[in-house]
């Protein structure tokens, strides 16, 4: 048997006796419930007080828990958009011809100087 403390952002503190053949992901839930939280196993993790995150699918002893060791409940970070590999759903590549073809079909700027577009003129100053 191994007692463990887990900790939470806010504060609060659980410990835990338990096995050392259990699974991290059963300290988890465990943890979960007994802190009453809004936090679920998709949107939190634990983590060894050292900054290790653990491994749900592995045993307390094969993450190396010893007695009193301290663990931290902390919330995942969302997965923002720049996450997604360009590998798996690449940008399609758009031909210039059909670039131009709808631009054509753009309204004229009536002053194409304060339009906000800007093109590759040649510098009036002469530089």
């Amino acid at each position: 048997m191994v007692r463990v403390t887990v900790s939470s952002l806010d504060g609060s503190q659980v410990s835990q006796d338990l096995d050392y053949n259990s699974l991290v992901s059963a300290l988890h839930q465990l943890t979960l419930h007994r802190l009453d939280t809004h936090l679920s196993i998709e949107n939190s993790r634990l983590i060894h007080i050292s900054g290790r995150a653990l491994d749900g699918e592995k045993t307390l002893q094969q993450e190396s828990i010893k007695e009193k060791d301290e663990l931290i409940l902390i919330k995942r970070r969302l997965k923002q958009a720049s996450d997604h590999s360009d590998k798996e759903n690449p940008a399609p590549e758009i031909p210039n011809s059909l670039i131009e073809e709808v631009a054509s079909y753009l309204p004229e700027s009536k002053n194409g100087a304060n339009s906000g577009v800007t093109e590759n003129q040649p510098d009036s100053t002469g530089v």
